[in-house]
């Protein structure tokens, strides 16, 4: 929770200052969105690109900005995803890779 918060925090204050509108859409590119949250925590990003590229070896597709904005921001996040960064910072790669088979495809949500 504290580390969702933490990422919720820094990412916005990183749209804020850019001049970012609030609302959600891949306005934002994927590389700079990557580049706040390794500024936030560098677990957070390692934990994210885990969770991209799980996400494109199981969906045959490449996981779009506003997809992983989702992920992050919505409700308390993603579990998955959550779980992924918690994996990184501990470096726990046996947990890390038990979670890449639990990595959703969206059913046309965007």
């Amino acid at each position: 929770m504290v580390l969702r918060r933490a990422i919720l925090c820094a990412l916005a204050l990183a749209c804020l200052s850019t001049g970012a509108p609030a609302a959600m859409s891949d306005d934002v590119p994927l590389d700079e969105y990557l580049r706040a949250l390794e500024q936030i925590m560098p677990s957070a990003r390692d934990g994210a690109e885990a969770y991209m590229t799980a996400f494109e070896k199981k969906c045959r597709r490449p996981m779009r900005t506003i997809e992983l904005r989702t992920a992050v921001s919505e409700g308390n996040g993603d579990p998955i995803l959550m779980a992924m960064i918690r994996a990184s910072h501990y470096k726990d790669l046996s947990v890390l890779e038990s979670l890449k088979t639990a990595v959703s495809c969206p059913a046309g949500k965007y």
